[in-house]
């Protein structure tokens, strides 16, 4: 359809998400592949001591999250009737002027998204946790089960770094790396005089 910098991935493929005021949709949902893997260390020791039962345990868990989708890959254009719609003088719009499939028609999106970079991110996290319990028999009709556990769990990470907030403070990337939010400075060209 000669939309620029659709996904060249393709499940990607297909027609793209038209949104449309007055009109139902055209949206073929975006496609998503998850390979999530996930492995863990359990262990337990049971202690028993006269009335008490003490058991001592922890956990490791080790959280792949690898989804490939493209929310935007095919790209999205909405369509809401402003770009052919009537102004007066102050610059206010017009009432019943404009419509959102002229706007289609004549090919003025109000809005429009494509996503640009990888598809694919590979998402990291690991997650640990140590518990005691005691079971106490009080009595033959009466047993008192007391615990305590602590867990921790990581924030994610992206394995090959793909991932920023794009945040605006200083850049703490080099020149090419590009993750901070802002562009390069210039580059100055330098010429040899003989």
């Amino acid at each position: 359809m000669g939309i620029q910098g659709t996904s060249p991935d393709p499940v990607s493929y297909g027609p793209p998400n038209l949104s449309f005021t007055n009109f139902g949709n055209m949206t073929d949902g975006t496609p998503l592949v998850k390979r999530d893997q996930a492995s863990a260390w359990r262990d337990a020791v049971i202690v028993v001591r006269g009335l008490h039962s003490v058991t001592f345990g922890g956990e490791y868990r080790r959280i792949q999250s690898n989804p490939t989708t493209d929310t935007y890959g095919r790209g999205l254009f909405v369509f809401s009737g402003l770009l052919t719609s009537g102004f007066d003088n102050n610059e206010r719009l017009l009432p019943g002027t404009g419509f959102d499939f002229a706007d289609f028609l004549f090919g003025f999106p109000n809005q429009a998204k494509v996503r640009y970079g990888s598809s694919a991110n590979y998402f990291r996290s690991s997650a640990s946790s140590a518990y005691v319990v005691d079971d106490w028999k009080v009595r033959s009709n009466l047993s008192l089960n007391l615990g305590l556990r602590y867990e921790y769990f990581s924030p994610y990470t992206e394995k090959y770094g793909r991932m920023s907030n794009l945040g605006s403070g200083p850049r703490r990337h080099g020149r090419g790396g590009g993750h901070g939010g802002t562009k390069p400075g210039p580059t100055r060209a330098r010429s040899r005089r003989r």
